[in-house]
C-alpha cells in the first residue's frame, strides 16, 4: 500500500504492508490483495508429511 500523500512525498511515503484494516496514512483504496496461510500449522503440516524439516528461510 502507498500512504495518501506518496504524490507528494515519494521517497518518504513508500510502500507499507500490513494485514490489518486502517493504519496511519495507509490509502485502503491503492490496495493489493494477498493470501494469508497459517504459518505455524503449516510448518508442522510440512513436518508431518516429510518427518523433519532441517532448514526454513523467511524472507520479510
Amino acid at each position: 500500500m502507498r500512504t495518501d500523500n506518496f504524490g507528494d512525498n515519494p521517497e518518504g511515503a513508500s510502500v507499507k504492508s500490513t494485514i490489518l484494516d486502517g493504519g496511519r496514512r495507509i490509502d485502503a483504496e491503492n490496495s493489493v490483495e494477498v493470501p494469508l496461510i497459517d504459518f505455524p500449522g503449516w510448518v508442522a503440516g510440512q513436518a508431518k508429511a516429510r518427518g523433519e524439516i532441517a532448514f526454513i528461510k523467511m524472507d520479510i
